[in-house]
């Protein structure tokens, strides 16, 4: 009987286990998708090369700030919402976060270089992320973090929003100087066969240029899902479980996977 009631007793405690953590494989799955978006960081390196490529054409160097210091500023943004979006799955799956602190640390520096209002954010989620960790915080602690994490969530996408934003007018002035830098050589040429290759080669520059369009906007969809998925999260904090919410984080979760392959395919 005794063994019977040790059984009773084990089989108790782990249905107890299981009713602890619930399922929020949907939140789960949105901080993973949302950390694979914020890692994707193609548009900050086009970004970084933007004075060489005028230079390029005009044959000169060109005065667009120090783009170093600001790349670093932007990847800085980039660490910061990952790491993040990684521990808020950690904490999904009722794990402790095994984020490391580590790259968070002079992130809020960092981040100054590209825009010092965004020093605060980044440095509120490198503390919500030290403070999971240390913590070794669980599933119980989710709805805490996404309460304090949403603000810096919102400022931090919206600025990567304008920050993608900003490059379709830099995309159109590299435009207007390649396309004139071709027209110029183009009239003066004389030999015709020189004259179609000039031509071939405008088409194709000019083409690679406009194709920068369509990474530029899958990565500012992906960032308003990720600020609108965040936001749902944070309204529905107190009901994560709820099947409404976990329904409207599956629809997020859905474009966020279709955003993702085309930004992997995109060819810059």
């Amino acid at each position: 009987m005794r063994v019977k009631g040790s059984i009773r007793g084990g089989l108790a405690a782990a249905l107890l286990l299981l009713a602890a953590c619930t399922d929020l494989s949907a939140v789960r799955e949105f901080s993973r998708l949302s950390a694979e978006t914020a890692g994707y960081r193609v548009l900050v390196d086009r970004y970084a090369g933007f004075g060489d490529r005028l230079a390029f054409w005009r044959e000169r160097p060109v005065d667009v700030g120090d783009r170093a210091a600001q790349r670093e500023g932007l990847l800085a943004l980039h660490a910061a919402l990952t790491a993040y979006m990684d521990a808020l799955g950690d904490l999904a799956g009722d794990e402790t976060v095994a984020v490391s602190t580590a790259p968070l640390a002079e992130a809020a520096q960092r981040a100054g270089l590209f825009d010092a209002a965004m020093r605060p954010p980044v440095q509120a989620l490198g503390d919500i992320v030290a403070r999971a960790v240390t913590g070794t915080w669980r599933q119980r602690e989710l709805s805490r973090v996404i309460e304090a994490g949403d603000a810096p969530v919102q400022d931090i996408t919206a600025r990567l929003i304008r920050f993608a934003e900003g490059l379709a007018a830099e995309d159109a002035e590299e435009r207007r100087i390649a396309a004139f830098t071709y027209d110029l050589t183009i009239r003066r040429a004389n030999d015709p066969a020189g004259i179609r290759a000039l031509r071939e080669w405008r088409l194709q520059r000019l083409a690679e240029i406009d194709a920068r369009a369509g990474p530029r906007d899958a990565f500012i969809a992906a960032m308003r899902r990720i600020g609108e998925g965040h936001r749902m999260l944070f309204d529905n904090r107190d009901r994560l479980s709820a099947e409404e919410t976990l329904r409207q984080i599956r629809a997020v979760n859905s474009q966020l996977r279709t955003i993702g392959r085309m930004l992997r395919t995109a060819v810059l």
